[in-house]
């Protein structure tokens, strides 16, 4: 499996297939604006969101009549209208014209199965969670709980460099990077940051400036991934403590490439299984 992050084709509105991009660090669905505008999608205006960094943008919102993925249609989503032909670079090369976030996914039972490059969506159905909780048995999993903060805040227990248990927020799309922070686990978990080392990523604010650095060791429950890259800068520093309750950081992408990784809306489970 690749660094970039996974893509899908859909069908907005029945018309033909087009690439998005899965990212558990949104809420709703996203369209690209100029992609929008070609499917005449319902527009109610624009508000402020708040990206990576910061940095805030306006986003559209908005309505489609329906999406096709896979065997499924879902009809009259609510969708963000924002820029999303900017993230080709994580995506192979190809055209993003949507982004599919949190919110659509929990009304599945969701797979990403890096290793198989896949998303697999089962109904959210007892039979079905039943059939996952059986097969768990056999394959035995990692299985980390977690709870859910606003829309789309997916928060398990983890830890950063060996430190003690905090709170990290589960967003798959960030490409190339396992983690991200504020500045008080880059000091909890004893991370130096090399001066000079500044870079330039593409955030849905717009350019964030990142300082990578190598990252020893990230747990989410009792799974652990080592040597991974992380990098500080695009975590939101208004996150971190604006809920009541202290968000320490992000797992991303890199960490999860070795799994499948399948996501319980109604046991609060995440289930990782390596191959």
């Amino acid at each position: 499996m690749d660094r970039l992050l996974p893509l899908v084709k859909v069908k907005v509105n029945g018309g033909d297939e087009v690439n998005f991009l899965i990212d558990t660090g949104g809420g709703e669905v996203l369209i690209d604006t100029e992609f929008a505008n070609k499917i005449g999608a319902t527009d109610f205006g624009v508000e402020k969101g708040v990206f990576g960094g910061d940095l805030r943008a306006d986003t559209g919102q908005g309505r489609i009549d329906s999406r096709t993925i896979g065997d499924f249609v879902v009809k009259n989503v609510p969708v963000g209208i924002l820029s999303t032909r900017r993230f080709t670079a994580a995506a192979r090369g190809k055209q993003v014209d949507g982004i599919i976030g949190t919110v659509l996914l929990y009304h599945f039972i969701p797979t990403l199965d890096y290793l198989n490059g896949e998303l697999v969506l089962r109904k959210r159905t007892k039979e079905n969670l039943k059939r996952i909780q059986e097969e768990a048995v056999k394959t035995k999993p990692v299985i980390v709980p977690f709870w859910m903060a606003g829309d789309h805040l997916m928060l398990p227990w983890g830890t950063v460099n060996g430190s003690k248990p905090v709170l990290l927020f589960v967003d798959t799309g960030a490409a190339g990077i396992g983690f991200t922070g504020p500045q008080s686990i880059i000091d909890q978990a004893g991370i130096k940051l090399r001066s000079g080392a500044e870079t330039i990523g593409q955030g849905g604010g717009g350019a964030v400036k990142m300082v990578p650095f190598n990252l020893e060791e990230l747990s989410l429950g009792e799974a652990r991934e080592r040597d991974l890259i992380g990098v500080f800068g695009p975590f939101p520093a208004s996150l971190e403590l604006r809920r009541g309750f202290r968000i320490a950081g992000l797992v991303s992408h890199e960490f999860f490439r070795s799994y499948s990784v399948t996501f319980d809306f109604d046991g609060m489970r995440i289930y990782l299984k390596r191959k």
